[in-house]
């Protein structure tokens, strides 16, 4: 086959690969048709009908192993027939991300490292500038009067008469910092070129404008372990030095924003709120597992709670989640997976040092999935889809 139809079809491949993760970023403008059919799961099958003849599979890894057994084992308590409608919704979800992963994962290895890396920067600043321009019409749009509760203006939510940024990718701030947070890493961690300096800052921005205060801990936290891992004193004096900047920024223009007043009432909102009512639902369902230690099955925590707590409501807690509905057997399943993550990243770091967003994006989602009920994320299994491709592009070449 001539050199340039080779060349075609890898940028074909690129782009295709390139909208897609382009398309995580738009999850708001969805359409309702029983569950949320967002942009990705349009551009899905598109993707899969022009690149199947070009997919690619190898062997799983121990992470990935662990994830299609519990993903397995959560469709299984289905079988408990407690809330069927409930539970169907969430079997169409599991096969959506099923093809989701194993698409992309067919498609990512016929991307270099060097290529897949600048489709993350390149999407990840669309998505970003996206998000705050809709959050700049929302507070155009709000006529800067922040008065109210549960009240959405485009890309701000206005949460107990405070604006929140959720931005282009869901109606949750603390769902728009879960999406970013492997972006925020990985222009943090490559801060050599102009474009991920913008998106740092830009990002950086973004998360702070979300108000989240379980983002604002796990992104700390992600933070002073890379500066423990990191061996590059080049790269934690410009992030001290970028985190010193945007510092003096805020306190400059705090009489115009009232940033800092608003992180510190989000923060003295916890003693009167108990984590917006998390508290007394983390109690809810702990006495709801010991009562069920099989668990009540795949997306029964909603009707459960409606049913025996007269409130329908997820339980803001990932792990909680997974041992209310999948019981201790899927909950072991499922923290092994994690730790087989943490154990591959931090490995990989060793391989190549470029790969040291991915260890501090799984920790830092890892903290953000304890405030969150969101483990069947895209996002998640996104971050998943590039270890594996670092794991075959190091892994696999020692070998």
């Amino acid at each position: 086959m001539p050199i340039t139809m080779i060349k075609i079809k890898k940028n074909r491949i690129e782009n295709l690969f390139y909208l897609l993760v382009i398309s995580l970023y738009f999850g708001i403008f969805y359409l309702s048709i029983g569950f949320s059919l967002k942009p990705f799961m349009v551009m899905l099958p598109i993707t899969l009908m022009l690149s199947i003849h070009k997919l690619k599979y190898n062997r799983l890894y121990v992470f990935e192993i662990l994830m299609v057994t519990f993903i397995f084992f959560h469709l299984m308590t289905a079988l408990n027939f407690n809330y069927p409608e409930s539970s169907i919704r969430f079997i169409i979800l599991y096969i959506i991300l099923f093809m989701f992963y194993f698409t992309l994962r067919g498609l990512i290895i016929n991307i270099r490292i060097e290529n897949l890396e600048l489709i993350i920067s390149k999407a990840g600043l669309v998505g970003i500038i996206s998000s705050l321009s809709y959050y700049l019409i929302g507070v155009y749009a709000s006529g800067m009067e922040y008065i109210g509760n549960e009240i959405n203006f485009y890309g701000l939510l206005l949460d107990r008469s405070t604006p929140r940024l959720t931005g282009t990718v869901s109606g949750d701030p603390n769902i728009f910092v879960f999406y970013v947070t492997l972006y925020f890493f990985f222009t943090l961690t490559n801060l050599h070129s102009r474009m991920n300096k913008i998106g740092f800052l830009l990002a950086t921005v973004a998360i702070i404008l979300s108000l989240s205060r379980g983002a604002y801990i796990s992104i700390i936290v992600g933070i002073v372990v890379f500066l423990l891992v990191s061996r590059n004193r080049k790269t934690k004096l410009k992030i001290i030095f970028i985190a010193a900047i945007l510092f003096v920024i805020i306190l400059k223009y705090q009489d115009n924003f009232n940033i800092i007043n608003y992180i510190t009432q989000r923060f003295n909102e916890i003693a009167q709120d108990g984590g917006s009512g998390r508290f007394t639902i983390w109690m809810n369902a702990i006495n709801t597992f010991k009562e069920n230690p099989m668990g009540i099955g795949i997306n029964s925590t909603i009707p459960y709670n409606l049913e025996h707590f007269s409130k329908a409501m997820y339980v803001h807690n990932s792990f909680l989640e997974v041992l209310l509905e999948t019981g201790i057997i899927g909950f072991v399943i499922y923290l092994s997976l994690w730790v087989a993550m943490f154990y591959c990243s931090y490995k990989l770091i060793y391989m190549n040092k470029r790969t040291v967003y991915i260890f501090i994006t799984l920790i830092s989602m890892f903290i953000q999935l304890n405030s969150l009920s969101i483990f069947y994320n895209e996002a998640l299994y996104f971050a998943i889809l590039l270890l594996y491709r670092y794991c075959h592009e190091y892994y696999y070449i020692k070998r």
